[in-house]
Order: structure tokens, then sequence, then C-alpha cells
């Protein structure tokens, strides 16, 4: 904060490479681009640098959509190679700013100013060698302090030219998201961001939402706002934009896709496993729980964690392996990239731990089983707390809870329609129009 001070300060007064004339240049080259793009009034800026699809690109295409419908313009800018990828992949229109705050980052480092400011980080370290860590962190922190300024310098002139209705924050508390929300704050543009998962209450969060106003997808992220102090009224119970599909899934199409890939029997009742990650030993509990759904005539879907296709991918080989060898006489699927909410949909019982996979299953009123064998602590999703999962302690007990779900129909939840809103607000498909209407609405 204190070095970032230094810059506003000194900006206009010692940089003899004129800095400034550099930044205009570069913000021309911009401007250019958003015309190319075809963009003049600019209703909302959408700041994303999360690259993670699930999170923060797939569930603002609904939103998109909308915008498209009603004719209404919008922009999304990023600041990384990884999120212009993710978004490039599906088909978003966006302005990538990596390039030009490198060169920009670069232009202020040798400057005059630039200067100044690397011999006072540098004092900074020397003075406090105390703090252990901080000379190995200076020069990320000279960076991060430059790339910070610049990325300042190019939101103001963004927002002050085009002034757009309101300011979306894909990743509140990231660089370019922070940046965007303060400056929309002093020219009275409204800012906006959501929660994209619901998670454990951490210190980080507390001060992770600068947007005026949060979207959240039900009661339960609303009272984990409320109770690390959030104030209410900046907290907008809103349901999930990325939940809006499930309601018009087509229980025959996904069928039909099943079909194509493996010996799928529509007729048959369908198990759907979907763990988070691999524990120990799950390879033998889910061998034998294979040759118990092959005795009751069950379908049997394994879906594993599309992390391990490029992280772990050896350790979950191990254990493809060791189940095919147990159950060579046996019928399974196993799938790393089907369609996760196809395989939810066809499903009459789905079996998960603390994945996510068991808010969607519930939002598609499925029955819920949570399994922990190993009894490993987890902070996160405990879907059994709330009544939305039935949490089993071992396989034999799980074997009979899928015989009384699929034999027995001994599965009610009087209580669903409330647990759906702690996850997902009206579960309508109607989430984006909801948050379209909230950034198009004017109020400032």
């Amino acid at each position: 904060g204190y070095t970032l001070q230094i810059i506003l300060e000194k900006i206009k007064k010692n940089d003899k490479i004129n800095f400034e004339k550099n930044l205009k240049n570069n913000y021309k080259k911009i401007e250019k681009q958003i015309k190319k793009l075809k963009i003049n009034e600019i209703e909302t800026f959408f700041l994303i640098s999360g690259s993670r699809e699930d999170l923060y690109i797939k569930p603002l295409e609904g939103i998109f959509k909308k915008y498209l419908e009603k004719n209404k313009k919008f922009i999304v800018i990023t600041d990384n190679i990884s999120t212009s990828m993710a978004l490039s992949r599906n088909n978003i229109q966006h302005l990538n700013l990596d390039k030009d705050i490198k060169i920009l980052s670069n232009q202020l480092k040798n400057s005059e100013l630039g200067k100044t400011i690397l011999e006072k980080i540098d004092n900074i370290s020397k003075n406090n060698c105390e703090i252990m860590g901080l000379k190995n962190i200076k020069n990320f922190m000279t960076e991060l302090i430059l790339k910070s300024y610049i990325t300042l310098r190019l939101c103001e002139l963004l927002l002050s030219n085009f002034k757009p209705n309101s300011v979306y924050a894909g990743l509140d508390g990231e660089i370019l998201e922070n940046s965007g929300l303060n400056l929309s704050k002093n020219m009275k543009i409204l800012g906006f961001s959501m929660i994209p998962s619901l998670t454990a209450p951490n210190p980080i969060m507390k001060e992770w939402f600068h947007a005026e106003k949060i979207f959240v997808p039900g009661k339960l992220g609303f009272e984990l706002l409320k109770n690390m102090g959030y104030e209410e009224e900046r907290i907008e119970l809103i349901g999930h934009p990325k939940y809006d599909f499930l309601a018009n899934i087509s229980l025959d199409e996904a069928k039909n896709k099943l079909k194509k890939v493996f010996d799928f029997n529509s007729t048959k009742q369908v198990i759907l496993i979907a763990m988070s990650q691999w524990n120990d030993n799950d390879e033998e509990w889910m061998s034998e729980y294979i040759q118990f759904c092959n005795s009751n005539n069950y379908e049997i879907i394994i879906k594993i964690h599309p992390l391990y296709i490029t992280s772990n991918n050896e350790l979950s080989e191990k254990k493809i392996r060791r189940i095919k060898k147990k159950c060579v006489n046996n019928k399974y699927f196993i799938t790393y990239d089907f369609d996760i909410y196809d395989l939810i949909s066809v499903s009459d019982i789905v079996i998960t731990d603390y994945s996510n996979v068991g808010i969607e299953a519930i939002l598609l009123k499925k029955p819920l089983l949570t399994v922990n064998f190993n009894q490993n602590p987890w902070n996160y999703l405990k879907l059994e707390e709330t009544g939305a999962a039935i949490e089993i302690k071992k396989l034999e007990e799980l074997k009979k809870k899928s015989q009384d779900i699929l034999e027995k129909k001994l599965f009610t939840n009087k209580n669903l329609e409330t647990i759906i809103e702690n996850y997902n607000f009206k579960n309508d498909g109607k989430a984006s129009d909801r948050i379209f209407k909230q950034l198009t609405s004017r109020k400032n």
C-alpha cells in the first residue's frame, strides 16, 4: 500500500521517458481493439481473471445470451493468457490486456519514476530484514506493484471513456477485478460479484468481496457471508446461473448419448459414483460394489474427477486397472469426460463425498448418498449436515441403502424443497434473468 501510494503521488513528476504518453498511446491501441469488436455504448464491463471454466466462465453464458437477446452491449476483459484461452474455447468475445500490462509495466520500471520505486522497495527490504522471507519475495512484490498500478490506470481509462452502467467482477479480490470495482465506486458505477461455489469460512474470504452487491446462489451462501461480517444489504439471494440449464436437460437425449459410448440399458436402474478425489482403497470398495450392482441388475457408472486427466493420472490409472482386474466379468462404465449433468440426470442414486456433484444431484431431486469410508476429516460441503444427503460409513450399509431406495422405494425427503433453497434460490432456471436485470437496471 505504501509503495503504491508513492507511485500515485509521483507519477506525473519524474518520468523522463514520458510514461504518461506511452500509457495513452497503448490505451489508443486498446480502444481500437474494442472498436474492432464493434462495441460502442457498453452496458457492462465483465472483468474475469479466473481461468476455471466451471466456476468463472460457464455460469456467465446464460447472462451473455440475455445481453444479446436484449441488444445490450457488454465487453469481457481479462489480464491473463489462460483465462483468454478459456474464453476463446467458449466462443466468448473478449479483450486480453495481458500484453499491454506487461509492456507498460516494463516501461514504468525503466522510467525515472520506476527506478525511484525500485529504490524505495529495496530500502524497505533492507530496513526490515528481520521479517523472514521479505528479501526473497522483493522482486515478486515489485512486479505485483507495477502490474497493480498499470491495471488501475487502464481500468480508469476504460471506465471513464466508456462509462458503463455496471461492472461485474468474476474473481473479486484479484488485481483486475479489485481495480475495476474500486474505481467504479468512485465513478458511481454499480459493482457486482458472485460466490463461484460454496466453501468453508476462512480468513481470506472475510476481506475478499469489494463489490456493492454480491450474488449468492442460496440461503447457505447468504448465511456464510453474513456470519463473516458482510452487510445484509450487500448480499443478493439470486440463484446460481450455472444451474439454469438443469431444468431443461432432456433425459432421453442423455440416455441416447450413453448408449453410443457403452452398452447402456436404459430400462435398468442406474447408480452413479462421482467422487471429488481418489481416496485410499476406493478401488477396493468400488470393485465390490460393482459386483453387488451386477448381482442386482443395476447399471453402475463411475465418473472420475477430470483433474486426474492432467494431474496424478498415473495414480488414477493404477486404481482403474485394479478395478478392471477384480471385475473382469462385470458390467460397469468408468469415464473421465462424459458430461456429468447427463450422468446425474439418468441416475436413480448418486454417490459422492464432498463434491459439488452432490448439490447438482439434489437440484435434480436425486437420492444422494455421501461416503467417507476412511473417516478422513473435511470441512467442505458437508451435505449430510443440511439434510441434503444420507451419510454412509460402511460398504454393507451402502448396499442395503441402495436396495432400500431402488427396490423398496424407501427414500422420501419431506424437506427437499427447503434444502434446494439452501443451495439454489428458487431453482427455476431463471437466475441468469435475475442477474441480467440487476446488472442493467439504472440505479446510479
